[in-house]
C-alpha cells in the first residue's frame, strides 16, 4: 500500500528558519536546544535531518560561513590576520590559520597575497550555495518601472565566472582611489552572458558605478566610460546571497517572462547593489534586479 506523503514545503520552511537563524547569529554559536525549539524538530534528530536535507552538518555550515566571511575581510580590508581571527570566533592566530589552511589549502596570509580562486569557489561557494538553493522561498514580486539612462564607469570582466571576484577586488581598489564612493555613486553589475552558455574564457560580467557628469581618469585597469540604457524594466527587490540572486534571475526568465506577455529589450540585465560597504552579512544583502523590456 502506498503512503500519503505530506508536501515538503512546510518542512523546508522549518529548516529555512534554522539556516536564517544560524546566519543571523553567526557570532553566537546557536545551541541545539535553540535550533530545535525554533524549528519544532526534536533535538535528538535535528542534526541528522539538517545533514540529510542540505548535505552538510550544522557545525560545518557555520564554520564555512565564518571562514568565508574571514576570507572577504582578508581581501577587502587591511585588518591584521589576528584581528580577522578574533572577529570570526578564533582565539588565536594559530587556530585560525590551521582552520583556514585545512579548508583552503592556503594560509590566511598566502590567500591575501595570491588567492586560489578555484579552491575558494569549491570550498565555500559550492557547499553554501547548495544550502541556499534548498531554502529559497517561492514568492517572486515583480513591478514594471522606468529605469533612467545612467552614465557609468565600467570594468568588463572577461574570463571564468569564478574569477569575477578578482575583478571586483581590482574595481573596488580603483573606485576608492578615484573617489567614486558607495555613498556618492550607485553600484551596478551587468549580466552580458549566461556562464552556462559560453566558453569560460568568453564569459563577460560588468562592474560599474554611476558617475554623473564626471569623466573616468586614464587607468591601467580597462575601466571606461559607459552608459546603462534607460527604458522599461521588470524590477525585483531581492534580499540574500548571490547564489539566491542568480536563482531569482533564472526564475524571472523561466517563470515570470513567459506568463507576462512582455518582450525583452536588447540590453543586459542589470543588478543594483544597495549594501556595498555596509558591512551587512551576505544573507541580508539587498539588491534590485532590472530586466530590460520593450
Amino acid at each position: 500500500m502506498s503512503e500519503n506523503l505530506l508536501p515538503i514545503e512546510p518542512y523546508l520552511a522549518r529548516m529555512r528558519r534554522a539556516v536564517a537563524y544560524i546566519e543571523a547569529h553567526l557570532d553566537e554559536a546557536p545551541s541545539l536546544d535553540q535550533l530545535s525549539a525554533l524549528t519544532g524538530v526534536s533535538k535528538y534528530h535535528f542534526h541528522r535531518q539538517f545533514s540529510a536535507i542540505f548535505g552538510i552538518g550544522v557545525a560545518r555550515f557555520a564554520q564555512l560561513l565564518r571562514l568565508k566571511r574571514a576570507s572577504m575581510q582578508l581581501l577587502f580590508h587591511d585588518d591584521r590576520v589576528l584581528d580577522v581571527a578574533l572577529a570570526n570566533g578564533y582565539g588565536s592566530h594559530e587556530a585560525f590559520a590551521r582552520a583556514f589552511k585545512s579548508a583552503m589549502g592556503q594560509t590566511p596570509s598566502a590567500f591575501r597575497a595570491e588567492p586560489d580562486w578555484p579552491q575558494w569557489h569549491q570550498c565555500f561557494e559550492e557547499p553554501l550555495n547548495q544550502v541556499r538553493r534548498r531554502t529559497m522561498k517561492n514568492d517572486l514580486v515583480v513591478t514594471i518601472e522606468t529605469f533612467p539612462e545612467t552614465a557609468t564607469a565600467e570594468l568588463m570582466h572577461v574570463g571564468p565566472q569564478h574569477l569575477v571576484i578578482q575583478s571586483v577586488r581590482t574595481f573596488i581598489a580603483w573606485r576608492k582611489a578615484v573617489g567614486f564612493t558607495p555613498a556618492q555613486s550607485r553600484t551596478f553589475n551587468l549580466l552580458y552572458d549566461d556562464a552556462r552558455e559560453v566558453p569560460p574564457e568568453d564569459y563577460r560580467f560588468g562592474l560599474a558605478v554611476s558617475r554623473g557628469t564626471r569623466s573616468v581618469p586614464d587607468n591601467a585597469h580597462g575601466i571606461v566610460e559607459a552608459t546603462i540604457p534607460g527604458g522599461r524594466v521588470a524590477k525585483v527587490d531581492h534580499v540574500g546571497s548571490d547564489a539566491e540572486m542568480f536563482a531569482t534571475v533564472g526564475r524571472l526568465y523561466a517563470d515570470w517572462l513567459p506568463r507576462s506577455g512582455e518582450t525583452l529589450r536588447d540590453a543586459p540585465l542589470v543588478i543594483e547593489r544597495l549594501d556595498v560597504a555596509s558591512g551587512k552579512p551576505e544573507h541580508a544583502s539587498r539588491c534590485c534586479i532590472y530586466m530590460p523590456l520593450q
